[in-house]
């Protein structure tokens, strides 16, 4: 799986985990539909280059407002 791919499919969020390593984070954000688990395991680590507030990831991913703890 490539970031291109993000662009023309929905994939499962365990399908997206087996490649996260070979995917841009920012890319998984604005391309798809991600669970808030997935969320806070892999933008709010505070150890990858592309980290994200809470703000940026509601932004992005607007089905979370009501399920964000």
């Amino acid at each position: 799986m490539k970031n291109t791919d993000l662009y023309l499919n929905e994939y499962p969020v365990e399908e997206l985990e087996k490649y996260i390593d070979q995917l841009s984070i920012k890319t998984l954000l604005y391309t798809q539909t991600l669970t808030v688990d997935f969320c806070k395991k892999y933008m709010l680590d505070g150890k990858g280059e592309e980290d994200f507030t809470v703000k940026e990831i509601l932004f992005a991913q607007s089905h979370l407002k009501d399920l964000w703890n």
